[in-house]
């Protein structure tokens, strides 16, 4: 199958070539099996299954949480705060530029050095939603959303869920859990836009 055979090309890519001939190359293998390159990402280098497994394997506050707590998680509360389907989608995807350039601690992503990280989240982003049919301008209706699940999780996970009414509190899931949790909302979001779902 096509999918095969992206996955053993990847692998002869990064069991044959030098180290440091890929790193000047700029390419990384996402799961699907797809040489990308993050700093010049086109619509077709985008897979949902690679965001969802990525973002799955990737956790929160940099590993701070007292157990682990996905990505892939956190965009799918993010994304059940919505009714409409395509606000619903934006809050799936919000963070989904990090299964490309990984997360990145906010005080260190929001200093002044780094701002050229901002920037290529932003074109990534900008990226993954145009694929998806989406406007990133609608990332500034999500944004309230996102900080009242980050407060949620931050409840949850170190005070223990004491200022959170019954049913709010966070629980982590493993990433395999969180990875088909994430699949199964861009399903039922796909449905409700009558969209057919992504292959890899």
């Amino acid at each position: 199958t096509r999918t095969r055979h992206l996955m053993d090309s990847a692998a002869v890519y990064m069991t044959d070539v030098p180290r440091e001939e890929q790193e000047r190359r700029g390419k990384i293998r996402t799961f699907t099996g797809k040489l990308v390159d993050p700093l010049n990402l086109a619509p077709d280098d985008i897979s949902i299954i690679d965001i969802g497994h990525h973002l799955s394997n990737l956790c929160r506050y940099t590993g701070a949480v007292p157990m682990f707590y996905s990505v892939a998680q956190h965009s799918v509360i993010v994304s059940r705060c919505f009714v409409d389907p395509m606000m619903k989608l934006a809050g799936l995807l919000h963070d989904a530029a990090e299964a490309y350039i990984n997360d990145v601690a906010s005080p260190v992503k929001h200093s002044a050095g780094f701002q050229f990280y901002r920037e290529l989240d932003d074109r990534i982003t900008a990226t993954i939603f145009g694929k998806f049919g989406l406007d990133p301008a609608v990332l500034k209706e999500v944004k309230p959303f996102d900080d009242s699940v980050f407060k949620r999780e931050v409840a949850s996970f170190w005070n223990f869920g004491r200022n959170l009414a019954a049913g709010e509190r966070v629980l982590a899931m493993p990433p395999i859990s969180a990875r088909t949790m994430f699949a199964l909302e861009y399903q039922r979001i796909s449905r409700k836009l009558l969209r057919p779902t992504e292959a890899p």
